[in-house]
């Protein structure tokens, strides 16, 4: 470790120069409940520019850096103070990695809704525009387990959902038909993003996967689960046992944001050491 999960005085952010922290970055750290070292402040701000300038952080209704200090700051939205996620069935926390689920009740549930997000002229996820996105630290997959998302009955869908060892089902706000995606099961950073009512395009690591010709349909009116998969009227379920370092969900992602995307928070998980 670098010293960044240290214990640090209550005046750090004052410490740190005003000038080089965004005003977002400003935000998010005052609603922290543990206080971040310098260096930790200093990644979060480097994160927050990197994503400003990418243009990624203008497609964001939620961004949630599980990978934080403490448990508090993980289930933050570091966008706005609106949708933090609440933990359910106490899954795992562990500092600088994440959030893991225990494959039977335990999740991360947030109060944003696609169906009203999409009814929202504030919010930027949409019908025919939207992302998800997550950073997972676990190899291999488990069929039928949740990674995040949510679906009513069984007809409108944003969720990706383990399919087999070898891929999942990503929909964005698609219906049933969608088949599975041969997907590495190596941790890594898998993002689905609809930019047109026909189609869907979706990347692994910043790089292009695949784009499928998938109608979309109204988003589920229901709230975004992790480590599961969301219910409407039912709840969660389809508990995953993964380890979730960074998730995000919002508008419509460009490949050249998606690559930006990545790298943006590769260099931020790396410095704090979760991945190599």
């Amino acid at each position: 470790m670098s010293g960044i999960g240290l214990s640090i005085p209550s005046a750090a952010l004052l410490r740190v120069p005003r000038r080089r922290i965004p005003e977002e970055a400003s935000a998010l750290i005052r609603r922290m409940s543990v206080e971040p070292s310098p260096a930790q402040i200093g990644l979060i701000a480097n994160l927050v520019r990197s994503l400003v300038t990418g243009g990624i952080w203008g497609q964001l209704d939620a961004l949630h850096v599980l990978a934080a200090h403490d448990a508090q700051a993980a289930r933050l939205n570091w966008v706005a103070d609106e949708y933090n996620l609440t933990a359910v069935n106490s899954p795992d926390f562990t500092a600088f990695r994440g959030y893991a689920g225990n494959g039977s009740s335990a999740c991360l549930m947030s109060t944003a809704n696609p169906f009203t997000l999409h009814s929202s002229s504030a919010a930027k996820l949409k019908q025919n525009a939207a992302h998800m996105a997550l950073w997972r630290l676990t190899s291999g997959f488990t069929a039928t387990k949740g990674l995040m998302g949510c679906r009513e009955a069984a007809t409108r869908f944003f969720d990706m959902v383990q399919f087999g060892a070898t891929s999942i089902t990503a929909r964005p706000n698609g219906g049933p038909a969608h088949g599975a995606l041969t997907v590495p099961a190596a941790p890594g950073f898998l993002a689905m993003s609809r930019e047109a009512a026909n189609s869907a395009a979706y990347y692994w690591n910043g790089t292009p996967l695949v784009t499928l010709a998938e109608a979309s349909v109204l988003p589920p009116n229901a709230a975004i689960a992790v480590l599961a998969q969301n219910v409407t009227g039912e709840g969660p379920s389809a508990f995953a046992n993964d380890q979730i370092a960074v998730v995000s969900f919002g508008g419509a992602l460009t490949p050249p944001q998606a690559a930006a995307f990545y790298a943006a928070v590769r260099t931020y998980l790396f410095a704090v050491g979760a991945v190599t």
